[in-house]
């Protein structure tokens, strides 16, 4: 088990063995955001990426949190997923809510 899947192992929503990419996670936090990790088959590289909850109840790609606005690539130390990981849980709650209400407007 690596470091953050036991760190964040209450979060787990999926763990999917990917034939030929390698091994994904998606930990899913009460704030309504999500932790997309992908640890690439043939190197030590990982990626993280932050996924919000969409009005479907399904994890939606999200790229306008102020810890990216893309995908976190080329990751090779489990720590730097840990935190990254924890900043994604620490994202305030009523940033969703603040984006619903603008949009119905």
């Amino acid at each position: 088990m690596n470091e953050f899947e036991n760190k964040y192992k209450d979060y787990l929503q999926e763990k999917e063995e990917l034939d030929f990419i390698g091994i994904h996670w998606v930990f899913g936090f009460e704030n309504g955001y999500a932790a997309s990790v992908l640890k690439h088959k043939n190197t030590d590289d990982f990626e993280v990426a932050v996924m919000k909850l969409s009005e479907d109840s399904l994890y939606e790609m999200c790229y306008d949190t102020p810890i990216t606005d893309d995908v976190i690539q080329h990751i090779e130390e489990e720590e730097v997923v840990s935190d990254i990981i924890e900043q994604i849980k620490n994202i305030k709650k009523n940033r969703i809510i603040d984006e619903r209400k603008e949009e119905s407007l």
